[in-house]
């Protein structure tokens, strides 16, 4: 018997009935005793081994504990024994569908749709992976045949419109949300999905006017009032955000995200002190949360007067660049820069000033070699499941790309979404974000920012800005580094025409030394 299993009640087990051991597994579960409830289930397995609740009950537990090698090895044993069980197979193609390996989610979803042909989630798990995949003609083809079986879903309806959008057929996908609304009026997440879709493309002014109407019907639904939040925060109209995000506070104060946006406003507006309140009481109410907890650590001083700045030497000769002083001089100064990585300090000076617009590397770490490769290859693969691992750090998602080796942040707690939801979302972010990235090296009009703290010596600059200009576009390079004995912090030289090197006194993403980055935008910006 398991080491677990050894008084004298669990011995009983032995010879107890099958839904006698399901019932006390299931009661192990219920109260939080994993390692027992896995043990009953073992015993399951081993007493009744033709009968599939073992397999697919310690498959369901293992696989939502993101224990996917283990869930994997007893699905495929439930497989073998147990051939005609419909929940076993659905299980075992959530597998790859939760690693982010759609090519094989979407082998094991057709399986199971030849297997089980009223299987509502091989519909939908299949529907998903083939729109992931860009298949998207295939992905139209399946829901078509899913609404004969079933017709009056809300979800299916959803994914539908959803391989529209990802096509970038908005028209089609705007008849397609039109249907959701007319056939489910009430449906709360498809409207906030269509509004999010609208917002991802820019068209404010649609996605305002469809999460009003639906905060005016349903005022206590708080993932629209969350939309309308957002909405205000990417246009930038931080005052309306701040309103937004103040009224969730209040009206739920059981959602942490109302304190995050709420600090991310203050700061924009320049009023650190009062998102420090801020972030200050959602730790009162959610102690130890990821997010507020990073908010925390970000330095308060955005209002304060500035630092005297440390001294700059230039190579070639310019005229030393004037002062921003006002939080609107700041944002239109970083607006023209883009971080390429290798830390996520420069996004975060970026978000201190009140720039929040998202970037493929702006959070991501990736060695020069890897990164010249990648521009090399016209970034490639990157958002393609087969080359996209996603893990959990510090329970928040994270993905790393297996071509480049670039590793990233996601922002995105496990809490928020399960795995299968999160990975198609996310590759497709990744997808446009990589497209966006390719039109800003096309059209030249940015200084790209790379700052590594091994250092980045200057032929690597030279490769890497050769990447950059091949492109077409006259985009800067600034490459960031620890100041040296030649060159004090502050500095930025030009090697070649765009091409600088700056180096800066400390590296940070606590601590943020903005003043300092400031002070080498300014130069950059001079010099390009």
């Amino acid at each position: 018997m398991n080491a677990l299993l050894t008084s004298a009640a669990d011995a009983a087990f032995e010879t107890a009935p099958l839904f006698d051991c399901l019932a006390a597994a299931e009661e192990a579960r219920a109260a939080n005793q994993v390692e027992r409830a896995l043990a009953l289930w073992a015993l399951l397995r081993r007493r009744f081994p033709d009968e599939p609740e073992g397999y697919a009950a310690a498959g369901e537990y293992l696989r939502d504990a993101m224990r996917l090698d283990e869930a994997e090895a007893i699905l495929a044993e439930g497989r073998r024994r147990c051939p005609a069980h419909e929940p076993i197979a659905v299980l075992e193609a959530w597998i790859p569908h939760y690693r982010g390996d759609a090519a094989e989610a979407e082998r094991r979803w057709s399986a199971a749709r030849a297997a089980f042909p009223d299987c509502f989630d091989a519909y939908y798990g299949g529907g998903a992976m083939l729109t992931t995949l860009g298949r998207f003609d295939e992905a139209d083809a399946l829901y078509r045949d899913a609404f004969a079986r079933f017709p009056m879903s809300s979800q299916l309806l959803g994914d539908f419109a959803a391989v529209a959008q990802a096509r970038g057929d908005l028209p089609e996908a705007a008849r397609r949300w039109s249907a959701l609304h007319t056939l489910f009026p009430d449906d709360l997440d498809g409207t906030v999905r269509e509004a999010r879709a609208l917002l991802e493309q820019g068209a404010y002014a649609q996605a305002e006017a469809l999460v009003d109407d639906l905060t005016q019907r349903h005022p206590d639904h708080w993932q629209s009032r969350l939309t309308q939040a957002d909405l205000a925060q990417n246009q930038g109209l931080w005052a309306q955000a701040l309103e937004r995000w103040e009224a969730i506070i209040g009206q739920f104060p059981g959602r942490p995200e109302g304190y995050v946006g709420a600090a991310t406003a203050l700061r924009a507006l320049g009023r650190a002190a009062d998102a420090e309140r801020v972030i200050g009481e959602g730790l009162e109410r959610f102690p130890g949360h990821l997010e507020l907890e990073r908010q925390r650590a970000l330095d308060p001083a955005l209002s304060a007067p500035p630092e005297p700045a440390p001294p700059v030497m230039v190579a070639s000769p310019v005229e030393p660049a004037p002062r921003v002083e006002t939080a609107d001089e700041r944002r239109e100064l970083v607006l023209r820069f883009e971080s390429l990585g290798d830390t996520a300090e420069f996004g975060l000076v970026q978000r201190r000033c009140g720039v929040d617009r998202a970037g493929l590397l702006r959070w991501a770490s990736t060695p020069p070699d890897r990164l010249v490769l990648a521009f090399n290859n016209n970034l490639e693969g990157i958002g393609e499941p087969q080359f996209t691992e996603i893990a959990v750090e510090r329970d928040e998602y994270a993905t790393r790309d297996r071509r480049y080796g670039m590793v990233s942040r996601t922002f995105t707690p496990v809490t928020a979404l399960p795995p299968a939801q999160f990975t198609p979302l996310h590759l497709k972010r990744l997808r446009h974000l990589r497209r966006q990235l390719l039109e800003d090296l096309a059209a030249g009009e940015k200084i790209f920012v790379y700052h590594r703290q091994q250092g980045v010596s200057e032929p690597e600059a030279r490769a890497l800005f050769a990447a950059i200009r091949s492109y077409g576009g006259n985009g800067g390079l600034l490459c960031v580094t620890h100041e040296d004995g030649r060159y004090p912090g502050g500095t930025v030289r030009e090697i070649d025409s765009g091409l600088m090197m700056g180096t800066i006194e400390r590296f940070a993403t606590v601590d943020l030394p903005v003043e300092a980055w400031l002070t080498l935008c300014r130069e950059a910006a001079a010099l390009w």
